[in-house]
Parts: structure tokens; sequence; C-alpha cells
């Protein structure tokens, strides 16, 4: 899941459980409202905490969807018992890594295009 997807995701979950909602409640509201592609790994997520698993555990079960990183940061917030924080914090840190992603291949683009020309030129001199 691209980090800005997760970002969202996480942020919506900060919000939802700061306010008390259950953890597992949060996970089954955002498996409900998931896009399309996403559905069905946020379902494993929630089906899983349903079946009285772990955050840990019902993250592994959805497979390769969300990065070591997150795993581990959510994992660690759960036995720390500061899932909100966590959530919040590494949603915010995910947004900045994304918007940053952006800014470099925008900002790779006139040079390629650059590179490019000087290659048609010599090609043509040549």
């Amino acid at each position: 899941m691209p980090d800005g997807d997760v970002s969202e995701l996480l942020k919506r979950i900060s919000i939802a459980t700061s306010a008390g909602i259950d953890m597992r409640k949060a996970w089954a509201n955002e498996a409900i409202h998931a896009t399309a592609r996403w559905r069905p790994a946020v379902s494993e997520v929630s089906h899983s905490l349903a079946n009285g698993r772990s955050l840990e555990e019902s993250l592994l079960a959805a497979g390769r969807t969300f990065s070591p990183i997150v795993q581990g940061m959510l994992a660690a917030s759960e036995k720390a018992g500061c899932e909100p924080e966590v959530c919040r914090e590494l949603a915010i840190q995910l947004r900045r890594a994304s918007l940053l992603s952006q800014s470099l291949r925008r900002s790779l683009i006139k040079p390629a295009m650059q590179v490019l020309v000087a290659i048609g030129a010599v090609a043509v001199l040549i």
C-alpha cells in the first residue's frame, strides 16, 4: 500500500482510537470504507482482530500490504499501549515521506528532459 494511503488510514485510526473507539471497531469501519483495491487487505486485518489476534498478527495476515516499518511500529505501539499516538505520528511521517518522494520525482523531470535534448543534439551533429 502506498505511503500516502497508509498515512490517511492511520490518521483515521488514530482519530477513532483517540476518541475512545476500540481498535477492532476502528479497523472494521475502515474495512467498510476502504477503496476496492485495498478493501481485501484492510478487511483481513479487521477480521483477524475480530477473531482475537493481536494487531501484529493481523497486519502479518494481510501479507505485504503494510511495510515492515509500519508493522513494527504498530506492533510496538500495541505492546506499549499507545496506539493512537503512534498511529498519529506514523501517519505524519508517512505523509511527509510521500510528499518528499513526489517532490523528488517532479524535480528530476527537467534534468531528464535536458539530458534527452542534449543526446538528441549530439546525435544530430554526428
